[in-house]
């Protein structure tokens, strides 16, 4: 049974699903709603320690603003079928990246 309050990313997520699923048929909506979401979820991590540093290390979700073009681009139709593709990308890509994190740190 599935609990709203232990989610990854807390119950703030929970609200931007809903936020996301009310705004779905008008983009400019969506736009303003989800960047005023992530200007209150920036200001709500960065307001007890903030730093340059802490910008990409610690509070880095501010960078989710990034995906409102990708959000715009969509048309609301189903893509090419890469479903194979993404089963064999994710695993890889995770190891690559523990491998390049050892290494390199």
């Amino acid at each position: 049974m599935g609990n709203i309050i232990f989610t990854e990313g807390s119950i703030l997520f929970v609200f931007l699903g809903v936020l996301m699923y009310s705004t779905k048929g008008n983009k400019k909506s969506l736009a303003t709603a989800y960047t005023i979401f992530c200007l209150i979820f920036f200001v709500l991590t960065a307001i007890n320690n903030f730093s340059i540093e802490g910008l990409f290390y610690e509070n880095y979700q501010w960078m989710m603003i990034g995906t409102l073009p990708f959000m715009y681009l969509y048309n609301g139709k189903k893509g090419k079928g890469y479903k194979y593709l993404f089963y064999l990308f994710y695993p890889i890509h995770i190891v690559a990246l523990f491998w390049i994190g050892n290494l390199c740190f």
